[in-house]
């Protein structure tokens, strides 16, 4: 998993939640600064593998 493209940090994993209309979602999460994301609506297991290769994808803004 890349570094985190606002802080640097390297504690990245993925976070699930809800949305207001009850579909659940996945993303990448940063525990040194709290940024997550690009959210990929849940309904398999590959969705979670989606989310990290979108959060790879990202560009480096430091």
């Amino acid at each position: 998993m890349k570094n985190c493209p606002f802080c640097g940090g390297n504690e990245i994993g993925p976070c699930w939640n809800t949305r207001q209309d009850g579909k659940e979602i996945t993303m990448m999460f940063c525990n040194s600064c709290g940024a997550t994301g690009p959210v990929v609506i849940y309904k398999t297991s590959d969705d979670e593998n989606r989310s990290a290769k979108a959060w790879n994808k990202r560009h480096n803004l430091m």
